[in-house]
């Protein structure tokens, strides 16, 4: 009986590449690699989001409402009308919403009321995906 194979002779995995006996080709690869991370990183050409769509919660205003939505559920509006809802970034990746009791105003002779806690409802909303962390009532 007659073998139709080549006697062909391949040679081992490890010294297939692009540059035969020579790691040039890697090494150029990675390079080209970090300099292509570290000009995006450098000129913050990063995407903030994960997500194909963008941020859903873009600015404060949304956090406001989806914020307003919580809280609702959580208090009668005679609860609600005693505090400010208040809205500050947390560093590029989300909001801060939070109830605070109104700024007291300035009294005699320019003397200022310094008020802590209050009880009102805060949290952290993810500029990316809208979830809420971190909810809590504060002292």
């Amino acid at each position: 009986m007659e073998s139709n194979r080549a006697n062909v002779r391949f040679p081992p995995i490890a010294d297939i590449s692009p540059f035969p006996h020579n790691r040039a080709g890697e090494l150029a690869l990675m390079i080209v690699g970090l300099v292509l991370s570290a000009v995006a990183a450098a000129t913050g050409h990063q995407p903030r989001c994960a997500i194909r769509i963008g941020e859903l919660v873009p600015d404060a205003q949304v956090a406001r409402d989806l914020a307003t939505a919580i809280i609702s559920s959580r208090q009668t509006p005679e609860q609600r009308s005693r505090y400010v809802l208040r809205v500050e970034q947390d560093g590029t990746t989300g909001w801060l919403v939070f109830q605070s009791l109104p700024d007291a105003p300035a009294g005699e002779n320019g003397k200022v009321t310094v008020t802590a806690g209050g009880g009102g409802l805060g949290m952290r909303i993810d500029r990316c995906n809208g979830a809420m962390s971190r909810v809590f009532y504060q002292r």
